[in-house]
Formats: structure tokens, C-alpha cells, sequence
């Protein structure tokens, strides 16, 4: 039965999968350095998955909101509303986005239960260089993924504002009667024309045809 203590040597035995023997010195310092390298891949691939994720989002805000709006006037076009060619139906890409995504956590997950299984042998030195190869990699790239995180939020909770060129918004709001030039509102509803109102001005001069006419 495996021991259930961490022991501290450099003759590993059978390490994971059967005739992969490690009883030399090479061999330990070769499997150290494989588990460094797949250790800092762990972190590229999380760091790598947020990423995808991300492009997806502006891809679909660069398709969708801009066939339906135009951005409002004097406000340059941001990032999220750049033309961009895509082809193929939006299902055809909302499929190709989730085998991307998919396949990036399928190689994530494998790497990430290789690294359990690789600790879980009760090895001091190997427990140590995994662990110290995931800090040194999340020192490095720990930014960019905070910073892809922040990005990916943003992108989700985005409010695209349509202008008055747009469809939706071809309605105009309607206008206060006591707002319009030259009329006053009365307390019954009727409206009343100023005297010196453009309104009276062409009252007065039907009036004058009907009369010249008569």
C-alpha cells in the first residue's frame, strides 16, 4: 500500500502510467523539468481560455449591435463596434465558439488531474517543484488574467446606445403644447395664437383672398 506520508528521494519508481521507471538521477531531474513545463502550460491555458471567451463576446457585439445601430453622432466608434468580415451563419459561429472553448478546458482539465496525480505520489521534491513551477507561472501571468477578467465583465454588462438614426427610435418624443413658439396652452386644452405668430400672419392672409375674391 502507498504511503500516505511525504517521503523525500529521488527514486521515484513507477511514476503515473506502468513501465515509466524513475530510479536514476537524470531520470528525477528530467521529470522535474517535464512538470515544470506543464505546470506554466496550465497557467497559459487558463490565462488562454479567458481569452477565447473574450473574443467570442466582441465578436458577437461587433456583429449584432452594429447591423441594428449607428453610433450616435460625434462619439468615436469603440472597439466592440468596428466593421468586421465574418462569415457563416451566427449559430455556425455560436458552435465553433463553444468547440473552441470546450476543447481549451478538455487539454485545462487533463493537465490539471496529470498535476494531481503527479503530487498525490507523496514526493517531497516533486510536490515542491509542481507547486513552485504554478507560483512562478501565476506571477507572470496572474495580471493578464485579472486584466482579461475585468475585460470579459465589461464586455457582458455593455449597453449599446442607439442614436436617433437608428429604427428603434424613429418616433420622436412628443412635444409640450406650452413649449411650442407662439402659443399658449389654456386651462380648457385649446390653444391660443399670439398675435405676432407666424400662424395669425397666414390667417390673415387667407382672410384677405377670400375677401378680395367676394
Amino acid at each position: 500500500m502507498q504511503s500516505m506520508a511525504f517521503w523525500w528521494d529521488a527514486s521515484l519508481g513507477q511514476f503515473i502510467f506502468p513501465g515509466w521507471n524513475v530510479v536514476s538521477l537524470g531520470g528525477f531531474i528530467g521529470v522535474c523539468i517535464l512538470l515544470i513545463c506543464l505546470a506554466v502550460f496550465y497557467e497559459i491555458l487558463k490565462v488562454h481560455h479567458i481569452f477565447i471567451r473574450l473574443q467570442g463576446l466582441r465578436r458577437s457585439h461587433t456583429v449584432s449591435p452594429r447591423t441594428q445601430c449607428a453610433p450616435p453622432s460625434g462619439e468615436s466608434d469603440t472597439l466592440l463596434t468596428e466593421h468586421a468580415v465574418v462569415f457563416g451563419s451566427p449559430h455556425a459561429r455560436k458552435v465553433i465558439q463553444l468547440c473552441k472553448e470546450a476543447l481549451v478546458f478538455l487539454f485545462h482539465t487533463t493537465l490539471g488531474y496529470f498535476l494531481m496525480l503527479a503530487v498525490m505520489m507523496y514526493n517531497g521534491y516533486v510536490f515542491l517543484t509542481v507547486v513552485s513551477a504554478l507560483t512562478l507561472a501565476y506571477f507572470f501571468l496572474g495580471h493578464i488574467s485579472m486584466r482579461l477578467h475585468m475585460e470579459h465583465i465589461r464586455a457582458r454588462h455593455l449597453t449599446i446606445r442607439c442614436s436617433p438614426r437608428c429604427p428603434s427610435e424613429t418616433r420622436s418624443p412628443e412635444t409640450p403644447h406650452d413649449s411650442t413658439p407662439g402659443t399658449s396652452g389654456n386651462d380648457d386644452g385649446t390653444q391660443s395664437t399670439s398675435p405676432g405668430s407666424p400662424s395669425r400672419n397666414k390667417i390673415q392672409v387667407v382672410a384677405e383672398e377670400i375677401a378680395s375674391r367676394i
